[in-house]
């Protein structure tokens, strides 16, 4: 369309930009056009926007000045423009040197402007869409926004930033829109034969928690306890592992532990709480999920796992929904409020958990959600079917199914079995043919715990579907043992534990020139601590016990190295070094720092220790040691580290210990006594296969023989063996007369048997805490001697120098008593006194002028001695009536006089010494 000069005037005032001259038609040619307006000034800039604090904004640049229109073109009408009006728009034609192009015009503040279009670009985040940009779109045109398709999804608008456009938009700049999206739901009828959700009838949550509590009281397990409503908040609920970890109860209640673990989903995404976040100290969400998963398919031993935390807050969200109508129990003090449901005051929730668990009607299924597998004895699950006859896996809309069957036994399949190390149980041989119905069998193996059967992806597997190849899962076996010394003490440190105290000793002197201990630095050349330790008499009296080990061992190692007297330490020999460490267990604060004995010592002790603290560690053990003649290899003699375990202090009558078959129980200890074995009732346990008790039983470690030597005299000897040093009194009763043993519980009993005794009892009485301790008793029968009685020469006797008395001689006199002779001369004015050596009590006491005398006119005394004190150990002495000796004999006893005479081939001298040092007692 062509338009008038005046109209092109016009157009030209109100347009944006001027206008730049067309050119008119052919004709005769005429004086040049005008030159072209000159070109309008460019809008002043928009003020800046506000600041964020509300300051005023800066105000813009100036616009630049509008370049100068081009000159028009020379015609004979002058210049003219041509216009049209497209689909509603108004439109320009603007020609240039290249092509020819139509622009829309808009009115601004009365200006005419070339319009700006804009585009908007769809993110359908999964989702389809025809077209991913609208394009072309003018300044504030609404436009209609397509709505895009996912399948499972149900689309709820398009989004940027906080803005959501559900339909419509007006366009005023260009757009970046996302789709957003919601699960969907379906509601799926599920019918037909089969046990599934739904099959329940519970009326009201109390009759669901009678339930769950009455199955709770049920475990009859040995440490269960009574369970009530109100008490599922409790901190110690065993019954929980063990309702939880039946196969049977995890089938019955799975669509339960389902709904737990759906409601856990939803609260957390409800809550914006991500699965890393911890419940509180042990386990986060994914690990609760986790737990709640493996039940659901069957693990019987999730429940008992290292989950505490998931496992305390599934008992305590059971006593919130149980609670639901019991307010005050509901509310109670639970550590996991925040991460379950407040059923108590969300009776919908209630209503909701009620149609789940009674199925109802209908059941919402999200999409991609696995549709519940339903089970019917003797039948094969072969899927979920819709009216029309198409087997559904995921719900993908609104439908009824219907489950349908094969019957097992008509389907064979193939199926192998790794045992794992393990084996079929006693009797059982897997069937040729293995079909559906095949119920898979549970091998054994010695201290495991069966887990199940896995196929190749490790999905536990525990019913047939398919061919597949099952390997057995084993865990081994921890069992609870209940332990009972009877009396005795279980031994719970460790060499470890010893090596850690006295390490934290040795670097608790606070002495200036300490070094810093370690377990491998015992050996070094230099380390002082061990004077300051050594030296305290509080660490000589705690560590009596194992300075008191350490001499008995070192001094069995100098013997057998043979460096007893000959090899020397700094100036001394292996005897002196057993006597320096005798020293120290007497409390001798010096000895460590004694430069008698050199520091040799010390390095010797030091290296001595090392060995030991270091017997379980090889690379330290074999380290450099100058005095190993003088310790022990404890690297190389368990029995020696297991016999310095048995006597450190300490221990419990009773102890409770998790372990396995395979780790050994530990061995009591209790003085005087052997440990015969743990017992369960009257059955010896050496191996623990189950949760037990077991009580220890001892074997009274103190014996004694008896060593008789018969001729016209007896000697019983009397000989313990055993430790005597725990028990608070120990003695024999000798034909009924109690006679106390010496410190080596050795006893020597010697008398005259013809026409006096031909039978001896002898036992051995122990007493510990008052308590009289059953021990060994032996009867002993002599022949009765047969001919006369016999005299024995006892030897002669010493004589005190310039005494006016003398001891001539003395016999021995056996004739159905016993008596010694006594021969000596004395001033009429002197006495004879016989006393107790053991005791120094006055036994007999004689003025010799009441005495006989012989035909040489020698003073004698027959001293008769009872049988019952023939042990007595004699002196006699002649004194004046002041008690100054004039004449006496050896300390030589009835009983060494007897030895002698019996033993006169035998290297009687010899016995006679040991016999003197020996025969120590009491007659009570």
């Amino acid at each position: 369309m062509k338009l008038k000069r005046s109209l092109v005037f016009f157009l030209l005032l109100v347009a944006a930009f001027a206008l730049v001259g067309c050119a008119g038609e052919e004709g005769l040619p005429g004086a040049q056009g005008a030159q072209g307006e000159m070109g309008d000034k460019g809008p002043q800039g928009d003020q800046g926007l506000p600041g964020v604090d509300g300051a005023q904004g800066v105000k813009g640049d100036k616009g630049a000045k509008g370049e100068k229109g081009e000159k028009g073109d020379k015609g004979e009408d002058g210049v003219e423009v041509e216009f049209r009006v497209y689909n509603g728009v108004l439109q320009q034609k603007y020609t240039n040197e290249d092509d020819t192009k139509w622009r829309d015009v808009f009115f601004f503040n009365q200006i005419a402007n070339w319009a700006k279009q804009y585009t908007i670009t769809f993110d359908v985040d999964g989702g389809e869409l025809a077209e991913d940009t609208m394009t072309g779109i003018i300044y504030q045109s609404e436009v209609t926004l397509p709505v895009p398709t996912k399948e499972g999804f149900t689309f709820l608008g398009w989004v940027q930033g906080e803005t959501v456009y559900t339909d419509k938009v007006k366009v005023e700049k260009d757009l970046s829109l996302k789709a957003t999206w919601e699960v969907s739901k379906y509601t799926i009828v599920l019918q037909g034969e089969g046990d599934f959700p739904g099959s329940n009838s519970y009326a009201s949550i109390q009759e669901f928690a009678d339930e769950i509590v009455a199955l709770f009281n049920a475990t009859g397990a040995s440490d269960a306890v009574v369970t009530e409503q109100n008490d599922f908040t409790g901190t110690t609920h065993p019954n929980v592992k063990y309702v939880f970890g039946n196969a049977d109860n995890l089938a019955k209640y799975k669509w339960f532990i389902q709904y737990i673990l759906d409601e856990l989903t939803a609260f957390c995404e409800a809550n914006g709480i991500a699965d890393s976040a911890m419940m509180t100290t042990y386990n986060n969400i994914e690990q609760t999920k986790k737990m709640l998963t493996d039940m659901i398919n069957g693990d019987t031993t999730a429940i008992s796992g290292s989950y505490i935390d998931s496992r305390t807050w599934f008992r305590q969200w059971i006593h919130r929904l149980i609670n639901a109508e019991n307010a005050e129990a509901g509310t109670g003090n639970t550590y996991y409020n925040q991460w379950s449901i407040d059923y108590a005051s969300n009776p919908e929730k209630v209503a909701e958990f009620l149609t789940i668990a009674n199925g109802g009607e209908d059941t919402k299924y999200t999409h991609g959600d696995p549709l519940p597998i339903p089970v019917l004895e003797g039948k094969f699950f072969d899927g979920w079917y819709d009216e029309d006859g198409n087997k559904v896996e995921y719900a993908t809309k609104d439908c009824t199914l219907t489950a349908k069957w094969i019957n097992a036994e008509d389907i064979e399949l193939e199926v192998t079995f790794d045992l794992a190390d393990g084996q079929w149980a006693e009797g059982y041989t897997l069937p040729e043919k293995i079909t559906a119905a095949f119920e898979l069998p549970t091998p054994v193996k010695e201290g495991y715990t069966f887990l199940g059967w896995y196929d190749a992806e490790d999905n536990k597997v525990t019913k047939l579907t398919e061919n597949v190849a099952l390997a057995a899962k084993w865990e081994i076996t921890v069992f609870t043992v209940a332990l009972n010394a009877n009396g005795g003490l279980i031994k719970e440190a460790t060499l470890q534990d010893f090596t850690n105290d006295l390490i934290a000793l040795f670097n608790s002197t606070g002495a200036s020139d300490a070094v810093t201990t370690d377990q491998n630095n015992f050996a070094g050349t230099t380390h002082p601590n061990v004077k300051y330790v050594f030296s305290n008499a509080e660490n000589l009296a705690n560590l009596k016990w194992f300075l008191e080990f350490a001499k008995a061992e070192i001094a069995e190692a100098v013997v057998a190295n043979g460096v007893a007297e000959t090899k020397m330490i700094s100036g001394g020999t292996g005897n002196e070094f057993v006597a320096w460490i005798d020293a120290m267990i007497n409390g001798d604060t010096a000895a460590i720092n004694d430069a008698t004995y050199g520091a040799g010592y010390r390095t010797a002790f030091r290296q001595y220790i090392h060995r030991l603290i270091n017997a379980q560690n090889p690379a330290a053990n074999a380290g450099k040691t100058s005095y190993n003649q003088y310790t022990v290899d404890y690297a190389n003699n368990p029995e020696k580290v297991a016999a310095f375990l048995a006597i450190i202090p300490g221990g419990k009558e009773t102890s409770t210990l998790n372990i396995t078959m395979f780790d050994s129980l530990p061995t009591p200890v209790k003085a005087g006594f052997e440990f015969a074995g743990w017992y369960n009732g009257e059955t010896l346990v050496e191996k623990v296969t189950a949760d037990c008790e077991l009580v220890a039983k001892w074997n009274l470690a103190v014996s004694f023989t008896v060593a008789p030597t018969i001729d016209q005299l007896v000697r019983i000897e009397l000989a313990t063996q055993g430790d005597l040093s725990q028990f608070d009194v120990v003695y024999y009763e000798v034909n009924g007369t109690k006679v106390f043993a010496d410190k080596d519980g050795k006893f020597v009993f010697t008398g005259f048997i013809q026409d006096i005794v031909s039978t001896y009892e002898a036992k051995l009485v122990l007493v510990q805490g008052g308590e009289v301790l059953e021990t060994q008793s032996v009867t002993y029968s002599f022949p009765v001697l047969e001919g006369e009685a016999p005299t024995y020469e006892v030897p002669a006797t010493d004589v005190v120098e310039n005494a006016t008395a003398e001891f001539k001689n003395r016999s021995l006199v056996v004739d159905g008593t016993l008596a010694v002779k006594y021969t000596f001369t004395a001033p009429e004015t002197a006495k004879v006194v016989f006393k107790d050596v053991a005791t120094g009590l006055v036994y007999r006491e004689y003025n010799v002028n009441t005495l006989e005398k012989d035909e040489e006119g020698n003073y004698v005394v027959k001293l008769v001695v009872p049988a019952n004190e023939w042990g007595v150990v004699l002196s006699a002495t002649v004194c004046d009536q002041d008690g100054v000796a004039l004449s006496n004999t050896n300390y030589l006893s009835v009983i060494a006089a007897m030895c002698a005479i019996i033993n006169a081939n035998t290297e009687s001298a010899n016995r006679i010494k040991t016999y003197r040092t020996l025969v120590k007692y009491y007659l009570g």
